[in-house]
């Protein structure tokens, strides 16, 4: 790939600037030619998608087709008419308009170089260098400033020559717009699998296109098939048949190789084989077998099982002669007409030990042990609860005339007094009664009532649920349903939406005043209520000054009364 040179102080030519562009244009195209081939004409992008009513998208997309360098003069250099692949490209979607219905038309694509983007250049001017002049030799005509090499889309019933089919569009009679099921590739379309849907595969699948582009596929090559699952093995160099085809140079990769059926075959056969040969030894023995130690974590010793002596239903072991006593049995000594329960198993968890019992193996219930530690800790808390009760029992014998008796007849009792009592609700709705220095509460009464009535002197009379606090810029008070709010606010504009700090069940009451602070009308102000809502209230405030109504703004005071 050629470079241009240059050199300090050296008068730039316009020759370097196209040379520096054409040496890279050839290197790109002369890689191109390495990839594709020189004579290939391979096709990526152009997407084809329905539009609307009789027309296609034909998306971006680029086409890659042999050339010369230049068939003409570019700028001030010389045509070029060496070989060379151009990459010509298509940047943006076009639609189509398919010409009519009843009728297979081709979308296709022209390869062509254009030298496009005329405009009127500035010139040096070399009798007047400070005055440019409009085009070459001041004439004010335009001149092309990029040479492109772009892929024309175009549709018709047949393909022009020196372009290319891409896709085949069949349109029945009577079709008022393109579906995707129209739209299929075109016969001969040089499309060609690009990097990144070849990546991925293993094997690549067999591509006429490329066989021809590369002279053949060389012997051994392995492709895949049009059917999934099938591969093919090239039997010859330069080989372009396509494989499955009678006659063709390719054959099945897997030829030599048993097929899964016969392997599966041969399989059923051996197990049916090794059946009969263990059932025939079985039979022999007139018992199932069973095989005796040598698993995971058992040795070899020789293991016997019986019912044991003098017992019934009991299984006792020896090993290697020697008597290990019984297995213990979970259903020895179970009386089942009684609910007695089969136990199953017993294994250690989280710490203590788990018995597993039912009535069948289908329904273990699995039920924790006590431990020992168990008992002891029960008797203690036992024992420390047994004191606990002793002590508080003596204590009450000890200050029984302290508590108010159960049977108070023939006797007068008093708790407290009930002057000066002050009395409040708080605002959690609770009752307080606090610095009595008189009798609030007395049994039989002063004159010994031997009916044992409850006086409550509380020093004055209060009804109904009472709460109060504050709330944003003011306070509130409740009496059962009805809550008052009063509270301040500044406004801004004289209309004004305000919201309640707490909101009510039903439009309430709302009383305002105001002080104008706007710098216009009066100091006076008056509120107009525009309306009133459960949660809110909007008012127009206005102001008056020399016989002229203004608008008003400033602090409001608001009382609002109502239903909660």
């Amino acid at each position: 790939m050629d470079r241009q040179i240059v050199y300090p102080a050296q008068i730039p030519l316009d020759s370097d600037q196209l040379n520096a562009q054409r040496n890279a244009y050839v290197g790109l195209g002369q890689l191109a030619a390495m990839t594709f081939g020189w004579t290939t004409v391979a096709a990526g992008g152009f997407a084809c998608t329905p539009g609307t009513g009789l027309t296609v998208s034909i998306a971006p997309g680029s086409l890659l087709a042999p050339g010369v360098v230049d068939a003409s003069t570019y700028g001030t250099l010389a045509a070029v008419s060496s070989a060379l692949t151009h990459q010509y490209v298509s940047r943006d979607p076009v639609t189509l308009d398919v010409p009519g219905v009843g009728a297979t038309y081709t979308v296709y694509v022209t390869p062509a170089t254009v030298d496009a983007d005329d405009t009127v250049l500035p010139f040096y001017n070399a009798s007047d260098p400070s005055v440019t002049y409009a085009g070459a030799n001041n004439t004010g005509k335009t001149a092309p400033t990029v040479r492109q090499d772009v892929a024309q889309m175009g549709i018709g019933t047949s393909v022009p020559t020196d372009a290319y089919p891409l896709w085949s569009i069949v349109v029945p009679s009577g079709a008022t717009a393109i579906t995707s099921d129209m739209i299929a590739v075109a016969s001969g379309a040089p499309f060609y699998p690009s990097l990144a849907e070849i990546g991925p595969r293993i094997i690549a699948p067999f591509n006429a296109q490329l066989a021809t582009a590369i002279g053949g596929y060389p012997l051994n090559a392995i492709v895949s098939g049009s059917v999934a699952g099938t591969y093919y093995i090239s039997t010859a160099d330069n080989n372009t048949t396509t494989p499955g085809a009678s006659g063709a140079s390719w054959q099945s990769l897997f030829n030599g190789l048993a097929l899964s059926s016969d392997l599966t075959a041969e399989t059923t056969r051996a197990k049916a084989a090794e059946s009969a040969l263990s059932t025939s030894k079985q039979d022999a023995l007139g018992f199932n077998p069973v095989q005796q130690g040598g698993g995971t974590n058992q040795t070899t010793d020789k293991v016997t099982i019986g019912n044991i002596s003098g017992g019934t239903a009991v299984l006792s072991y020896t090993i290697n002669g020697t008597d290990c006593g019984p297995i213990v049995s979970g259903a020895y000594g179970a009386v089942t007409s009684s609910g007695d329960e089969y136990a199953y198993g017993l294994h250690w968890s989280s710490g203590r030990p788990l018995i597993g019992y039912g009535t069948s193996i289908s329904g273990v219930t699995w039920s924790a042990i006590a431990l020992y530690s168990d008992v002891e800790s029960v008797q203690n808390n036992l024992s420390d609860a047994v004191s606990s009760q002793a002590n508080t029992n003596s204590s009450l014998e000890g200050n029984f005339d302290n508590y108010l008796p159960l049977s108070c007849s023939g006797k007068t009792l008093t708790y407290g007094s009930g002057a000066n009592i002050y009395q409040r609700f708080q605002s959690d709705g609770n009752w307080v009664v606090a610095n009595g220095d008189s009798t609030m509460f007395s049994v039989g009464g002063p004159s010994g009532d031997i009916n044992c009535a409850i006086e409550v002197n509380f020093g004055g009379e209060v009804q109904g649920n009472v709460s109060s606090g504050t709330i944003s810029n003011g306070w509130y008070s409740r009496i059962n349903s009805v809550l008052r709010q009063d509270f301040s606010i500044v406004t801004s504009a004289a209309t004004t939406t305000i919201t309640f700090p707490i909101a009510y069940s039903s439009p309430p009451v709302v009383t305002a005043i105001m002080q104008n602070s706007s710098g216009q009308g009066g100091v006076s102000a008056w509120l107009n209520t525009i309306s009133i809502t459960e949660e809110a209230v909007t008012f127009w405030t206005r102001s008056a000054s020399g016989g002229t109504d203004y608008d008003a703004w400033g602090p409001i005071q608001i009382m609002v009364c109502g239903e909660q």
